[in-house]
Parts: C-alpha cells; sequence; structure tokens
C-alpha cells in the first residue's frame, strides 16, 4: 500500500485528536452533553477502527479487519444519532 494512501487514511484519526479536547472542553462547561458525549465517543471510535483497520489491512489478516467492519458499523451508527439528536435539538430551539 503506497505511502500517501496510508496518510490519506489517517486524515480522519488526526482530525479526531484534534476534535477530542475542544469536546471535553465543552463537556466539562455542561453544554450540550447529549451531543457532545456520543461525538466524544465517535471520535475514540473512529481513531481505534482506523487505526485498527489499517494495521490488518497490512499484515493481510481478515478476522482483524472483519472485527474493526464491526467497529466502524457501530461508529456509523453513533455518529448519525448524533446528527438526529443535533437536528431534534435545532429545530427545537427555532420554534
Amino acid at each position: 500500500m503506497p505511502l500517501l494512501h496510508i496518510l490519506f487514511e489517517f486524515i480522519p484519526v488526526i482530525l479526531a485528536i484534534i476534535a477530542i479536547p475542544s469536546l471535553l472542553s465543552t463537556l466539562r462547561r455542561g453544554r450540550r452533553k447529549i451531543l457532545v458525549l456520543p461525538a466524544l465517543l465517535s471520535c475514540i471510535l473512529l481513531i481505534v477502527a482506523q487505526s485498527g483497520w489499517i494495521q490488518a489491512l497490512l499484515s493481510h489478516n481478515t478476522l482483524t479487519m472483519s472485527l474493526f467492519d464491526k467497529v466502524w458499523t457501530i461508529f456509523n451508527s453513533l455518529v448519525m444519532f448524533t446528527f438526529i439528536v443535533w437536528s431534534e435539538q435545532s429545530r427545537g430551539s427555532s420554534k
């Protein structure tokens, strides 16, 4: 796998690492916990899923890739849940 492709795959991991301190700060201030907690968990899952999936891909371990595909499914579901909650809160505050 070319180095550029591997680096490209780590862009979401870097963004998640950048997002975590901001989310923790927001959580400490007590704002929007219903949104911050799933977002924080999403960042952690993204780091685990992406780095584990790449490692499994590089080692050609299909069993591990299958496991991290399931982590990705949990991550995707959590992100969609966060979007739904955010949308509902935004709609409620505009009334």
